[in-house]
């Protein structure tokens, strides 16, 4: 009982930091948008047509950050407080994965990355449609992210007696050891900025462990700085 009690209370504290270091992270964005609005109130007469753009466009983006890191924040904190649905079914893997790669090709194709789907076409996963779906939107997009114009991404599927062992590789730029002792530790939100300066919330991660986990599966990283990254994390073939 007494580990118990220990464990919860642990679990509690990280909570509690994790949502500070949120509550900074989203300080900052609102600081400089408020800040950027004040000097174009008091001065859009003064400024000349392509001052005004460059700071509208500044302020446009900052928003798009923010209202991405709440969208996040909001999935996570009704995944905590049980609110989320779970409603895990028998899904066809490579047809959720097809879809799932719609939503994000402009990304990949606008740069030029090539992303390959392995593994048979009739595995079969029991998972939540829509986390199963955040997962993978996660991780690929991560993939892509990461790699420089012209790199790659493979998906791959793999079935032994009880899971799915679900990969995604891609041919990026790679994370150190420090950063991959931190990567799904939810004290420690850590962001990187993409080969093209794409910016994350730094939530995704934490998001695609929750929901992993959520499914008794498990989730980890094999990477090398310079030589890209593998994610990897397992589901279940049937219900427990």
């Amino acid at each position: 009982m007494e580990k118990i009690t220990r464990e919860l209370n642990q679990s509690n504290s990280d909570k509690d930091l994790f949502l500070s270091i949120l509550a900074h992270d989203l300080k900052s964005p609102f600081n400089a948008i408020l800040g950027f609005l004040n000097l174009l109130t008091h001065n859009i007469r003064k400024y000349d047509i392509d001052t005004i753009e460059n700071q509208v466009n500044f302020i446009n983006k900052s928003a798009q950050n923010t209202f991405n890191l709440l969208e996040e924040l909001l999935i996570w904190t009704s995944s905590q407080t049980g609110k989320l649905s779970f409603k895990p079914q028998k899904l066809n893997f490579f047809n959720i994965c097809q879809e799932t790669l719609s939503e994000i090709k402009p990304m990949a194709e606008a740069k030029k990355i090539a992303i390959v789907q392995t593994g048979a076409k009739k595995i079969s996963v029991f998972a939540d449609i829509e986390m199963l779906k955040a997962i993978l939107r996660n991780l690929v997009s991560n993939a892509i992210k990461f790699c420089n114009p012209n790199g790659s991404v493979v998906i791959k599927a793999e079935q032994n007696n009880n899971d799915i062992i679900i990969s995604i590789t891609d041919s990026g730029i790679g994370i150190s050891p420090e950063v991959v002792k931190i990567l799904f530790d939810i004290t420690h939100k850590h962001s990187t900025k993409g080969t093209a300066n794409e910016t994350g919330t730094g939530l995704g991660l934490i998001l695609c462990k929750e929901f992993v986990e959520k499914h008794k599966g498990n989730i980890w990283v094999e990477s090398e700085f310079g030589k890209g990254s593998k994610f990897v994390f397992t589901l279940p073939l049937t219900g427990h």
